[in-house]
């Protein structure tokens, strides 16, 4: 928020213009400062005021008109005594007055005879700050080498391209605001583009990967489901049983007698099994037979265990089984041998 702008004090604008007219730069220069004229009024400051204003007011008038400075300050200034200090104020006064009466001065300047022994009061330093810029007003038109009265800078003609040219000054002004204004507007706007922007990439980042997972857990699903089809091409209802399970125990009634796959005998694990629970049994009995005949005791019956005796299909046999099997142990029976 931009700080209110405060006028400057009477005070302030008095002791500038001593500043810029040097006359801080003379030798017998008080030291006076705003402090000075501002403090409370005690006996002390009181003298201190008094002094500096008579000394003040009495180089202005020496710059402003020095025959009548001559003429009515000089004889008591510097004032070594009170009464000099008493005839110098009034002395001022006197041309201060003169000033009034001339319009030289403000119509909103009030003048008292007691106003330069107090020394206080909003029109009192009123007074000062009047006089000490009609004094560097002169100043700087003589400087300029112009009268005190005209001034050719304020003559109508002088004027009006003075007022063009501003006016065409603060036009360009303009449009160089409204462009900049343009502008820091589009910035804005992609300011808050990108500000979106980062807020959903910072949103679709903090959020749970649960559909990452879900999507990487149902790609590996397919993939494994088509890996067990292609290994179950040739009988794909054991790939439907892997992924749906007994379906006709969950749709046969209760009591019923519904089997699920692994229960038909004519299924090709069941008869796999069968089969090579088969040949395992072939094997072994050919074993107990091989060994039963190529046993040393020829007069010992051997029993061959055969838990579950089949059909021994021909071709079944090795290549030396004729060689192996002799039946010659009927040779030895007769019908006094004991019955086997």
């Amino acid at each position: 928020m931009d700080k209110q702008w405060k006028p400057r004090s009477s005070i302030a604008v008095f002791v500038s213009a001593l500043h810029l007219l040097d006359l801080d730069n003379l030798k017998d220069w008080p030291s006076f400062t705003i402090s000075t004229f501002q403090s409370k009024s005690t006996s002390q400051t009181l003298q201190a005021k008094i002094k500096a204003t008579e000394w003040a007011l009495y180089h202005l008038f020496q710059i402003y008109s020095p025959d009548s400075t001559r003429q009515v300050l000089n004889p008591n200034f510097p004032p070594k005594t009170p009464i000099q200090s008493l005839n110098l104020r009034a002395g001022l006064f006197k041309l201060l007055t003169e000033l009034k009466k001339n319009a030289l001065l403000p119509r909103e300047t009030i003048l008292r005879k007691t106003m330069l022994d107090e020394c206080k009061g909003d029109k009192y330093e009123d007074l000062l700050a009047a006089f000490a810029m009609l004094v560097l007003r002169k100043v700087l038109l003589e400087r300029k080498g112009t009268a005190v009265a005209t001034s050719s800078s304020a003559k109508p003609e002088n004027v009006v391209p003075l007022i063009i040219a501003h006016h065409v000054s603060l036009q360009s002004k303009l449009r160089q605001r409204e462009t900049m204004r343009g502008e820091a507007r589009d910035h804005a706007n992609s300011l808050e583009a990108k500000r979106m922007d980062l807020a959903s990439r910072l949103q679709a980042l903090s959020a749970p990967e649960e559909l990452d997972d879900r999507k990487s857990s149902q790609a590996d699903d397919n993939v494994l489901r088509e890996k067990v089809v292609d290994t179950f091409a040739a009988h794909p209802q054991w790939a439907k049983f892997l992924f749906d399970g007994d379906v006709h125990e969950a749709s046969t009634p209760v009591g019923s007698s519904g089997t699920s796959p692994f229960q038909q005998e004519n299924q090709p694990m069941s008869h796999l099994r069968s089969l090579l629970s088969q040949q395992k049994t072939r094997i072994q009995h050919l074993e107990d037979l091989q060994a039963s005949l190529l046993s040393d005791d020829p007069g010992q019956p051997t029993v061959i265990p055969f838990d579950h005796p089949k059909q021994v299909q021909r071709g079944n046999f090795p290549a030396n089984a004729a060689s192996i099997l002799r039946f010659d142990k009927h040779k030895a029976i007769n019908l006094n041998s004991t019955p086997v």
